[in-house]
């Protein structure tokens, strides 16, 4: 099951503040790791994986070599597709957002996201509830009972 990671910048981007991102297996990269890397703009990791596939396409010109090719392709697929959602956060943190919760028990994103709302709402409660209390605090130390005598 993928965890979500809450991030939240100072500066609103594309007219958000809070992202909801998800960190998880990325099946896609399996298949296509270069496509993948391009498609969410991991320019240096693309980069950094082009020797390794130039390296294995040149093993498949050679048809004893297939096998070998294969498994190379699955593996750097593999590398790629659990560390590629990571690097996504990695890269925004970068950017200016930084990580304030993570949401583990939801199946998807918009589940996370109803998780992120009742967790912004709680604690909006939770911080009118200590205004409220701190006002409570200051009317008694204004009055003039000292505990509860007139």
């Amino acid at each position: 099951m993928p965890r979500y990671v809450v991030l939240e910048s100072d500066i609103e981007t594309k007219g958000q503040k809070i992202r909801v991102m998800r960190d998880g297996f990325a099946v896609l990269a399996i298949g296509f790791p270069l496509p993948w890397l391009i498609f969410h703009r991991l320019w240096f990791e693309a980069i950094m994986l082009l020797p390794f596939l130039l390296a294995i396409s040149m093993f498949s010109n050679h048809s004893d070599t297939m096998g070998i090719v294969l498994i190379g392709n699955l593996a750097l697929g593999l590398v790629i597709a659990l560390e590629g959602d990571g690097r996504i956060i990695a890269r925004m943190k970068r950017s200016g957002f930084r990580e304030v919760a993570t949401v583990a028990e939801a199946e998807n994103l918009n589940e996370a996201e109803f998780h992120v709302a009742f967790m912004i709402d709680g604690n909006a409660l939770r911080g009118a509830k200590k205004a409220k209390k701190s006002d409570q605090d200051a009317e008694l130390e204004r009055s003039d009972m000292i505990l509860g005598l007139t």
